[in-house]
């Protein structure tokens, strides 16, 4: 199986708790993923990221309706921070 980006994914949901004012928050809602759970735009370090960055996964659905949601992403190596 070919992996699908989780910024063209179907279970991409924003985590209202998580989230701050001016930020959304996205975690990955499928439970056969091993991201399960896990919040899809913040780095290792835990900075906040206006992207979905997450490579994805073999159990992603493709979502055309996600794809236009985030836009256009920069490469994973390359963070932008969210303003604070």
């Amino acid at each position: 199986m070919s992996h699908i980006k989780c910024e063209c994914c179907k279970y991409v949901r924003p985590d209202k708790l998580a989230s701050s004012r001016g930020w959304t928050a996205y975690e990955c809602g499928n439970e056969d993923s091993e991201y399960y759970g896990a919040l899809l735009n913040i780095t290792h370090n835990g900075d906040k990221l206006n992207s979905v960055t997450w490579v994805g996964c073999a159990c992603g659905k493709r979502d055309n309706a996600s794809a236009l949601r985030f836009g256009r992403l920069k490469p994973i190596a390359v963070y932008t921070r969210a303003s604070s």
